[in-house]
């Protein structure tokens, strides 16, 4: 029988050798979803995909194995198996004794077993399968040694992995809001030119102020200097108007990375700081006119509509330098988020070996990334009295629950279900726990160090 496993798979093999997995995954799943298929073994196999089976349900340690097609051979091939899961992307096959319980599983095809077909007449190869059964008992033992830990290797790399893919899909988003900041820069620069031609306008209205008896050529200089002033406010007005419009494209892109608003408000209190300075100096201005304006009795209403002009002029361009300053700040924010979600991905990286409860697992300290904590084993608590941060559905593993809470920056310590019929349940906690904890039967909680 395990010979036509054998021969049956290396004729797959050569019919699938030009495909990578996850062509093989599109056209299978294409073609045959939802359909019994028959093995030359006899065994029938419903294909399923994008499912898998319940952690309940398992069947030891997942296998790797190249094709889905040898999956069904090992689900075949044990008296248990009612199904199997084959995962394209880590090329490895999960057995379980349950076909109807499933859950999604995106890159997975859940291989239901249907019927068996009768045993094949294996006298012929009698010879052949009992040698291949002793070699194969050598075998066993090695490959459970190697199993334990591959296993929970490959659980805790599925998950760090998609979380690298969602951090790097962000990570793209921030980088171009970065380039939208650069242009944000350049245009800064040529209000910073037309901020100096204002200051010019300034001085020429003040020494306007000391000679009183030049008031109508002083008016008619400071009509020029106002048009000119005009003018460059409304250059300003449209370079700012791009800086806003790409500010906003930046902020839509910058709310997918950032996970606190706290730099903004204190941004915000220093712009508003900025913002009572200039009016402070408008007011001084204002005052300064208003004396002039008593002074220049033949000219009272030329230069009161000059000086009033030039004030407005002064508020616009202040107000667009103090937009820009908020830009250019959003602009450093998002750089220095990319930077911490970076170093958050390549400490999440290393995942420890976790003992069994009863194996010396009670007590243990295990550290993930830049974080430490300590296994208590055989816990309950009622879930009334927990600080409860935010809980994760059912289904995952004590590791996965682990690496989860490491990775939340607010999650203090996390508790574990594993005696309820909610069996796999994570449940972060905003506080540390311990002091809480009751002697149970089989949660086990997660203590920070």
């Amino acid at each position: 029988m395990k010979l036509q496993y054998l021969f049956h798979g290396l004729c797959l093999l050569k019919l699938i050798e030009a495909q990578t997995d996850a062509e093989q995954f599109k056209a299978t799943c294409d073609s045959q979803d939802e359909q019994v298929q028959t093995l030359d073994s006899g065994y029938k196999f419903k294909f399923i995909c994008g499912k898998t089976g319940v952690t309940g349900n398992r069947i030891g340690f997942a296998q790797e194995t190249g094709t889905l097609e040898d999956c069904a051979a090992l689900c075949a091939d044990n008296a248990e198996c009612k199904g199997s899961m084959w995962d394209y992307g880590f090329k490895s096959c999960q057995l379980y004794n349950n076909g109807d319980d499933l859950q999604t599983r995106r890159r997975g095809i859940f291989l239901r077993r249907e019927e068996e077909s009768s045993s094949a007449d294996c006298t012929a190869v009698e010879a052949e399968l009992r040698e291949c059964e002793a070699a194969e008992i050598v075998l066993q033992d090695d490959l459970k040694t190697c199993q334990t830990t591959q296993t929970e290797s490959q659980q805790a790399h599925t998950e760090v992995a998609e979380k690298l893919e969602a951090c790097e899909f962000e990570r793209d988003l921030c980088e171009g809001s970065v380039d939208d900041a650069k242009k944000c820069e350049t245009e800064n620069s040529q209000i910073t030119d037309l901020t100096e031609e204002l200051q010019q306008c300034t001085t020429a209205a003040l020494s306007n102020t000391l000679q009183l008896e030049q008031c109508q050529s002083t008016s008619s200089s400071c009509a020029v200097d106002l048009q000119q002033c005009q003018s460059a406010s409304s250059s300003c007005t449209i370079d700012l108007q791009q800086c806003q419009n790409n500010a906003v494209s930046s902020a839509i892109e910058l709310q997918q990375c950032q996970s606190t608003s706290s730099s903004c408000a204190l941004q915000l209190q220093q712009s508003q700081a900025a913002a009572s300075s200039s009016a402070n100096q408008l007011q001084q201005c204002q005052n300064s006119a208003s004396s002039t304006a008593t002074q220049l009795q033949q000219c009272q209403a030329t230069a009161l509509s000059t000086a009033n002009q030039l004030q407005q002029c002064q508020a616009t361009a202040s107000s667009s330098g103090l937009e820009l300053q908020q830009c250019k700040a959003n602009a450093a924010s998002t750089t220095q988020q990319l930077q911490q979600c970076k170093a958050d991905t390549v400490a999440s990286a290393g995942v420890p070996a976790f003992n069994e409860c009863n194996a010396g697992g009670n007590g243990q300290i295990v550290k993930i990334g830049n974080r430490s904590f300590k296994q208590r084993c055989n816990v309950s608590m009622w879930k009334s009295r927990m600080p409860l941060r935010r809980v994760v559905r059912p289904g995952l593993t004590r590791q996965e629950c682990a690496l989860i809470c490491a990775l939340d920056g607010g999650c203090r310590s996390v508790y574990f279900v594993r005696s309820t019929i909610t069996i796999g349940e994570c449940q972060l906690q905003n506080e540390n726990i311990e002091s809480k904890l009751n002697q149970g039967n089989a949660d086990i909680a997660y203590i920070p160090v």
